[in-house]
C-alpha cells in the first residue's frame, strides 16, 4: 500500500522520481517568494555509488545528494538556479538532465553504460558538459545496464 514518505521528502513539492533495482532518487522543489531550489535525494542499496553520495554506504533513509542540489549558474548575476530536467535510473546508475543541454551519470560503470571509457564506477554525480559542440541534450534514458542520450544539433556559433 502506498505510504506517505518521512524525513526530508514528508509533505514537501516533489517534482521528480526515479527508482532502479534496489535504489530511488527524487527531486524537490523549494519556492519561497522570488526563490527556487531543486535538492536531490537518494535512498537504498548503494554498492556501485548509485545514490551519488560520495561513498558506498546503504541508506533507508532519504539523504541528499549535495553534488547536483542547489545548482546556480555563476555566469548569470541574478544566478538563476539550474533545473532538473528528467531524472532517469538503471540498474544500479542514474543520470540527470538539465535545463542549459547538459547532464550528470554516476553509478555503476561495469559494462560502460556511463559512456565515460572506463569500466569504474562512480560515487558522485559526474558532470558531462553539452553532449557535443553545438548539440544540447534533449533527452536521457536509462535501461538495465544501458543508457542514451538524445541531442538536439544546434547552428553554429557565429565568430
Amino acid at each position: 500500500s502506498p505510504v506517505i514518505l518521512g524525513g526530508p521528502l514528508e509533505g514537501k513539492h516533489v517534482v521528480d522520481v526515479a527508482a532502479g533495482e534496489e535504489h530511488t532518487v527524487a527531486v524537490r522543489v523549494e519556492k519561497g517568494g522570488k526563490t527556487y531550489s531543486e535538492h536531490v535525494y537518494a535512498c537504498g542499496n548503494n554498492l556501485k555509488g548509485q545514490l551519488g553520495i560520495n561513498r558506498c554506504s546503504h541508506l533507508q533513509d532519504f539523504t541528499l545528494v549535495e553534488d547536483i542540489s542547489e545548482l546556480y549558474d555563476q555566469m548569470d548575476e541574478v544566478q538563476q538556479p539550474l533545473r532538473i530536467q528528467k531524472l532517469v535510473c538503471g540498474r544500479r546508475h542514474c543520470m540527470a538532465s538539465f535545463g542549459y543541454g547538459a547532464f550528470f551519470v554516476w553509478g555503476d560503470n561495469e559494462v560502460g553504460q556511463l559512456g565515460n571509457r572506463k569500466r569504474s564506477f562512480m560515487e558522485s554525480p559526474f558532470p558531462k558538459r553539452k553532449f557535443e559542440i553545438n548539440h544540447n541534450v534533449e533527452n536521457i534514458a536509462c535501461g538495465v545496464d544501458s543508457a542514451g542520450v538524445i541531442v538536439e544539433s544546434l547552428p553554429p556559433r557565429k565568430k
